[in-house]
């Protein structure tokens, strides 16, 4: 397309690439503290005496797709910045991403703009993950749960 010639020419194929470690440094903390979180808290609803059920997957799945993205926002929050001002549009970002290296500019927003600055946007971020989160947690454990009752482990 225009927009991947557009950037070829201007920064290289490595500009086609412009956000990926910050993405990368997210995604695996993203996923284990998800299922950390989730195994977790059904574990201890579970022990409560809780019955397994659609409702209690649903409650463990939006508790954990949460918590897992507000711990990594900082990082998709950098890796956008970081693609946007590559695109011309993050003026009001760019000093916090002078620097050369993603960690000192997440080290600058949190400096220049605090932590209100550092998680700003998440909300629509929660729009997006918590369901996604929900609906994968919930069918991934409906299935297992419908499997053992039908002996499908065994």
């Amino acid at each position: 397309s225009a927009v991947a010639r557009s950037i070829v020419a201007t920064d290289g194929y490595a500009g086609l690439y412009r956000g990926l470690t910050p993405t990368l440094c997210a995604v695996a903390p993203f996923l284990g503290i998800q299922q950390a979180c989730y195994d977790s808290v059904k574990r201890l609803s579970l022990d409560a005496g809780l019955t397994p059920s659609v409702p209690l997957f649903m409650g463990c799945s939006m508790t954990a797709g949460a918590l897992a993205q507000t711990v990594v926002y900082p990082l998709d929050l950098i890796r956008r910045r970081v693609q946007m001002c590559a695109a011309g549009g993050g003026a009001a970002s760019a000093s916090a991403l002078a620097d050369a290296t993603w960690l000192a500019s997440l080290r600058n927003v949190f400096a220049q703009e605090g932590t209100r600055g550092a998680f700003a946007g998440i909300t629509p971020t929660y729009a997006k993950v918590i369901p996604s989160v929900m609906i994968t947690k919930t069918v991934a454990d409906s299935l297992i749960a419908y499997g053992d009752k039908h002996g499908w482990r065994d």
